[in-house]
C-alpha cells in the first residue's frame, strides 16, 4: 500500500502536520501512523483493521475517504469475501431438473420439523460468530489506541524504582537549593514566559536525589500537556496549587496528556528526558540533560 501511504503523507505535509499530531488526533501510536504512511505491512495488524486506519486518517485530513480506500482496495484487495455463485449456463441451455417424488404425509412432517432445526442452528451460529469477531477486533483496536496513551496506574515495583529518583536527600548527598533559570533556547526549555525551576543533581552518579523548592502559585487557568517521553522518566503532577502530588513512569516514547481546570505543577526527574507541548503549542525538552525541574502554569 506505497501508493496509499503516500497520498496520506503528502497531504499531511501540504497542511504542516507532524506524526504526533496525526497521532495524538487519532488516538494511535505513532509507530502505527509511520508504519501507514511507508506502508510498512510487517508492523500493521490485519487489513481490516487497516482499511479502519486508513479511513480515519482520510477523514482527518479531510480528503475523499472513498477516493482514498478505492485505492487502497486496488494495492490491497477487497476486505469484503465474494460471494461465490454456480458458473452460467451455456446459451439456450435449461438447468437439469429431477423428478420429485411425492412424499408422504409422514416425510413432510419430518423433513419441516429438521429445515426448521437446521435453520435455528445456522442462526444461533451465525450470531455466536460475529459477536466473537465483534470482541476481537474491539481487542485489537483498543490494543493499538492503548499504545498512545499511558495510564498513570504503575506497578508498585516500577513506582518503587521511580521514586528513588525524587526521593528527599539523605545525610549522604550534599542538596544545591540555589535555583536556576532555565535556558531560553527553544529545543531545550520550556517558553519564558512559563515558571521554570532547574535543581542541582547529587554527586551520587547512580540516582537524582534532589529536594524541590517551595511551590510558586500557578496561573489557576486552564491548561493542557502533553507529554512526551523521549527516554524513561518518573514525572509527579499536582493540579491547582494542591501539595498533593501524584507520580507516574513514563516509558521512552510513550505520551500522557494531563489537563487542569485550575492550574498545574510539574516535577521531572530528568529535564532533558521529556518534551512538552502546552495547550497545543510546543515547549520543547523541559530542561537539561539529567537535571530534575519543576514547572508551573
Amino acid at each position: 500500500m506505497k501508493i496509499t501511504g503516500e497520498l496520506l503523507k503528502s497531504e499531511r505535509l501540504r497542511k504542516d502536520l507532524k506524526i504526533q499530531d496525526v497521532a495524538y488526533a487519532l488516538k494511535l501510536n505513532s509507530r502505527i501512523v509511520t508504519a501507514l504512511e511507508e506502508g510498512d505491512l510487517e508492523n500493521l495488524p490485519s487489513k481490516t483493521f487497516i482499511r479502519g486506519f486508513v479511513k480515519s486518517y482520510a477523514d482527518y485530513l479531510k480528503l475523499d475517504s472513498n477516493v482514498v480506500l478505492r485505492q487502497f482496495q486496488e494495492e490491497m484487495g477487497s476486505t469484503h469475501p465474494v460471494p461465490r455463485s454456480p458458473p452460467p449456463l451455456p446459451e439456450g441451455a435449461q438447468a437439469p431438473t429431477a423428478p420429485t417424488p411425492q412424499p408422504t404425509d409422514h416425510a413432510i412432517q419430518k423433513d419441516y420439523s429438521s429445515g426448521f432445526n437446521q435453520k435455528n442452528t445456522l442462526i444461533f451460529i451465525g450470531v455466536a460468530v460475529s459477536v466473537l469477531i465483534i470482541a476481537g477486533i474491539n481487542q485489537v483496536i483498543s490494543k493499538y489506541q492503548k499504545e498512545a496513551q499511558l495510564s498513570p496506574t504503575q506497578s508498585d515495583s516500577n513506582i518503587a524504582q521511580s521514586t528513588a529518583v525524587t526521593a528527599s536527600s539523605d545525610s549522604t548527598a550534599a542538596v544545591n537549593n540555589s535555583t536556576v533559570p532555565a535556558s531560553t533556547d527553544a529545543t531545550t526549555s520550556a517558553s519564558s514566559a512559563d515558571s521554570t525551576t532547574v535543581l542541582a543533581a547529587s554527586s551520587d552518579s547512580t540516582q537524582v536525589k534532589s529536594d524541590f523548592p517551595a511551590l510558586e502559585t500557578s496561573a489557576a487557568k486552564p491548561v493542557e500537556v502533553l507529554i512526551e517521553a523521549k527516554k524513561d522518566v518518573l514525572v509527579e503532577y499536582s493540579k491547582g496549587n494542591s501539595t498533593a502530588f501524584q507520580k507516574m513512569s513514563l516509558k521512552k516514547s510513550n505520551f500522557q496528556i494531563i489537563r487542569s481546570g485550575a492550574g498545574l505543577h510539574l516535577r521531572i526527574s530528568d529535564g532533558s528526558a521529556v518534551h512538552l507541548t502546552v495547550n497545543g503549542i510546543s515547549k520543547g525538552l523541559a530542561g537539561a540533560n539529567d537535571k530534575p525541574v519543576q514547572v508551573t502554569y
